[in-house]
């Protein structure tokens, strides 16, 4: 009974950490973390932890939170860029 009990709280538990989506947001075209060094290949699998999240399905622009509290100054950049496969959409 206690392992069930202790599956239902991890179970509820991960489920509030699922992927996210960020809104549609305008950016600077150029607009990446400098430490890529204009790489946008390895920006759209890695994501940017140092602002606290990654990359989960980057062709997808889907992210996800790897802290409570994280940075969004590249997600508009990362949802834009990586979507559209590294190409800075018209």
């Amino acid at each position: 009974m206690k392992k069930m009990a202790f599956a239902v709280v991890v179970a509820v538990g991960l489920s509030t950490v699922a992927p996210a989506q960020a809104q549609h947001v305008d950016y600077v075209a150029s607009q990446i973390p400098p430490t890529y060094q204009g790489d946008i290949e390895r920006f759209c699998k890695r994501g940017y932890t140092r602002h606290r999240w990654i990359s989960v399905v980057p062709e997808m622009g889907i992210w996800m939170p790897i802290w409570k509290k994280f940075n969004t100054q590249y997600i508009p950049s990362f949802v834009e860029r990586c979507f559209s496969g590294g190409q800075i959409p018209s």
